[in-house]
């Protein structure tokens, strides 16, 4: 009887682990504004054209979950667009990664790069995302007027106690 409820209990541990370990790596935000993601950088740059090509780094928030987990799992997208002035988006991009770290490392699980708006005369002919160790990259061309305006590339890297730049 023993045996047996040592084994249960034993059974009953993996699967936990399974849950904290394992099913968030494979968690997916499909909405960009979801509850759980949080604004936690902005940087703006003036454009030779005038407008202004604003980039932001949102995080999931989901560390309760993993509190003693050995590998955490950490969701990150960052979005950049080209706004006028009066605050009109003409351009929007998004990089989204997964990535798991453990405070001796970390790596890309996972990346998906978006063209979100696209206004005339922009527009984004080619775009692909790309990813190593520890870092995802969304490339985006963008062109207007239908010459080569600039190319954005998106950096997200995770470093092993789950700091995102």
């Amino acid at each position: 009887m023993k045996r047996l409820l040592k084994n249960a209990l034993i059974w009953i541990g993996a699967v936990m682990l399974l849950f904290v370990n394992v099913l968030p790596a494979y968690a997916d935000v499909q909405n960009f504004s979801g509850d759980n993601m949080e604004l936690v950088h902005v940087s703006e740059e003036k454009l030779d054209d005038g407008n202004v090509l604003v980039t932001e780094v949102y995080e999931e928030n989901n560390d309760g979950i993993q509190m003693y987990a050995t590998n955490r799992t950490k969701i990150a997208q960052k979005r950049s667009y080209i706004k006028t002035s009066k605050g009109v988006v003409l351009v929007q991009m998004r990089l989204k990664a997964t990535f798991q770290y453990n405070g001796r490392g970390s790596h890309c699980m996972g990346k998906n790069e978006y063209v979100d708006k696209c206004v005339k005369p922009y527009t984004i002919p080619v775009h692909y995302s790309n990813k190593e160790n520890n870092t995802a990259y969304g490339h985006f061309r963008i062109q207007k007027n239908g010459k080569h305006f600039i190319t954005k590339i998106l950096t997200l890297t995770c470093s092993k106690n789950g700091t995102l730049s």
